[in-house]
């Protein structure tokens, strides 16, 4: 079911993996800057400008996943001229750099917005970082992300699909060890972007239901 009996070697694992955890980690400097900029009262003058709470988020969105899109090229390149010089195998992505494109940009648009969420909701830079860090170990761990899914027993397979990181790490598995086509990951971009609505609605939701200024 998430590998078609082929099973990743240590290299098609831990990229994939680490670029994964790197993302979704970068929540809490995401979130920090948010409340930051709430508690300085930079978030207030832009109030004061004819746009809206969405365009800020936006704004935002767009910074953050040109970084999260940097930091994957850079893992990606370790696996292919770094990790063979280490005695491991070299990353093979044969030619599909579209899906990979696809697959990173749409697990870099779920961390971002994984990250305004938790800055939108959290009223101290103690308890973004906390939860931030916390809910990202726990999302890693049962995602498929420190141990790969196909080895868990048949209930954390199921509990591992609520995971974004599982959607992020099928997606690489996909290309990695499929040679998948854009059109073939797409199942798991849409759910990482649907993600990401989600998780930007929410901050809309709490920005203007729950007065966080």
């Amino acid at each position: 079911m998430y590998t078609s009996g082929i099973i990743p070697n240590s290299v098609q694992h831990n990229v994939p993996a680490w670029t994964l955890f790197g993302m979704f980690l970068i929540c809490i400097p995401i979130a920090g800057n948010i409340i930051k900029e709430r508690n300085d009262g930079c978030l207030a003058r832009l109030k004061t400008m004819p746009v809206s709470f969405m365009n800020i988020i936006t704004g935002k969105s767009i910074v953050f996943i040109t970084i999260l899109m940097i930091q994957a090229i850079l893992i990606i390149l370790v696996g292919l001229f770094v990790m063979p010089h280490l005695g491991l195998p070299k990353l093979q992505i044969n030619g599909n750099w579209g899906a990979l494109f696809l697959i990173s940009l749409s697990c870099a648009f779920a961390a971002a917005g994984y990250g305004i969420a938790i800055g939108s909701i959290s009223k101290t830079q103690i308890q973004a970082s906390t939860f931030g860090s916390i809910s990202t170990v726990i999302l890693a761990a049962v995602g498929g992300v420190w141990i790969p899914v196909i080895v868990m027993p048949e209930v954390m397979r199921t509990i591992s699909q609520i995971s974004p990181m599982n959607w992020g790490i099928h997606g690489y598995y996909d290309v990695f060890l499929r040679n998948a086509s854009a059109i073939q990951v797409l199942p798991n971009v849409l759910k990482l972007f649907a993600f990401y609505i989600i998780c930007t609605l929410l901050s809309v939701y709490f920005r203007r239901y729950h007065n966080i200024n």
